[in-house]
């Protein structure tokens, strides 16, 4: 009967693990994706950062002030 019990106390002990493992490697799994989906998301052309950056945009005003006057 202790036999018994041991071999249940085992496999029960075993299943949570893999419950674990797999719950670890779908976290590590999601971790990634969102990571990479995030630097897509915030990856900016180059031309369109250049063109907002604020040295062009007062470039830009100065000139547009100079030719106003």
């Amino acid at each position: 009967m202790l036999t018994e019990k041991i071999k249940i106390a085992e496999a029960e002990e075993a299943k949570a693990k893999a419950v674990a493992e797999k719950e670890a490697l779908k976290k590590a799994e999601s971790k990634r994706k969102t990571t990479s989906t995030r630097r897509k998301s915030t990856r900016q052309n180059p031309l369109l950062k250049v063109l907002t950056s604020p040295t062009v945009i007062r470039s830009v005003l100065g000139i547009l002030t100079k030719m106003i006057r």
